[in-house]
């Protein structure tokens, strides 16, 4: 019994890693271009969905086409501002002077939303300050959660 247990002892240090470590190479240059190949085929076809997604949105709903194309147009230029000055080619407060009109156009929906959002976490607020009086009320909405009865607000998530 001991002589068995000395064998699989010096077996599990002697053959097993060759083993395991051998079953891990690192991978070949052709796997990491075939790697790169899936993802740039995977980008692709995120961005061709993007682009049917804008066209047929140009179709129906031009207001909201021509919004989203902004707002995409915004985003690429505030990463070729960044992009500059993270490799030295302009300063600072060239950066800022340049990203602040953009950002503040990128916030406007975010800000025009702050009321919205303000009064649906009061709502909660007092909900809340109800439940801590009364459980019952917190135990109901739970469980009328559980059986599917209603759903948990997107504010349910951030506590």
């Amino acid at each position: 019994m001991r002589k068995t247990f000395s064998l699989i002892f010096i077996f599990t240090f002697l053959f097993l890693p060759g083993f395991v470590f051998s079953q891990h190479k690192p991978p070949t240059d052709t796997e990491k271009m075939q790697q790169k190949q899936k993802m740039d085929k995977m980008r692709q076809d995120i961005e061709k969905h993007h682009q049917d997604e804008l066209e047929t949105l140009k179709k129906t709903n031009p207001q909201l086409y021509q919004k989203k194309k902004n707002d995409i147009e915004n985003k690429a230029k505030i990463k070729a501002i960044v992009a500059s000055f993270r490799e030295g080619k302009i300063s600072s407060s060239q950066a800022e002077s340049q990203l602040s009109p953009l950002v503040k156009q990128q916030m406007q929906d975010y800000i025009k939303s702050l009321d919205d959002r303000i009064a649906r976490l009061q709502k909660k607020l007092d909900f809340y300050k109800k439940a801590k009086v009364n459980p019952d009320l917190l135990i109901k909405k739970r469980i009328d959660e559980l059986l599917g009865k209603s759903k948990p607000s997107p504010e349910d998530f951030m506590d």
